[in-house]
């Protein structure tokens, strides 16, 4: 049995029939588009929002910089924050004595975190004499976690703890951790770093911050 194609309506036209079809598939396909832009428009928002805020695995959240410390500017040395594990407060700028600082942002939660600090103790025990290592264990919720990663590590400087941010994120303005600036004996950044890095390429840095030259 043939397929029975339907009557238009009593006193329609089959060209207006045709014509009301032909709007409805267009209003239709106007409601489709809408919603696939409103849908990418999420999407893209939830991604920007993901780039601008660093998440760890239990759910802290580090908020966005306000602006980031470029080089040459001066880096805020003077701050007294209180030692992981305890003990005497750490002032930067009595620990520099003229000589130039590795200051590096990070936290227990930080996976990239935990990946460089084999080499911040290795550049710590060789370079001490010539730099200043300062840990700032920012956002974190775990410091026991970090103490034993440090002590791991083999990394023995100091590190203080900005447990509120406010230092990592209106002071120095990073981004992201693990971040590490690079501050001359003038207490001007030099150089700064965000993402783990591995021995060879922080000691070149070291080396360049220490002889004042750009690193390779």
């Amino acid at each position: 049995m043939g397929a029975v194609t339907p009557e238009p309506p009593a006193g329609t036209s089959p060209g207006a029939a045709r014509s009301a079809s032909s709007r409805r598939l267009t209003r239709l396909v106007r409601v489709a588009v809408v919603a696939t832009i409103v849908a990418l428009v999420g999407v893209v928002g939830l991604a920007v929002s993901a780039a601008g805020h660093h998440s760890s695995a239990n759910g802290t959240v580090l908020p966005p910089a306000s602006s980031t410390l470029g080089n040459g500017e001066r880096a805020p040395i003077r701050f007294t924050l209180a030692p992981l594990g305890g003990g005497s407060a750490i002032d930067l700028a009595k620990l520099l004595h003229g000589r130039p600082a590795v200051v590096n942002f990070f936290a227990s939660w930080c996976t990239q975190c935990a990946a460089e600090l084999d080499a911040f103790g290795q550049a710590w025990r060789s370079d001490r004499g010539k730099v200043v290592f300062l840990g700032i264990d920012t956002n974190d919720y775990d410091k026991s976690k970090a103490l034993a990663m440090l002590r791991t590590a083999g990394a023995g400087y100091s590190v203080a703890v900005d447990t509120s941010s406010d230092l990592v994120t209106n002071a120095y303005g990073a981004n992201g951790l693990p971040t590490t600036f690079f501050v001359d004996a003038h207490g001007r950044v030099r150089f700064e770093v965000l993402g783990a890095q591995g021995l060879g390429a922080l000691e070149r840095r070291v080396n360049s911050l220490v002889e004042g030259t750009s690193p390779s």
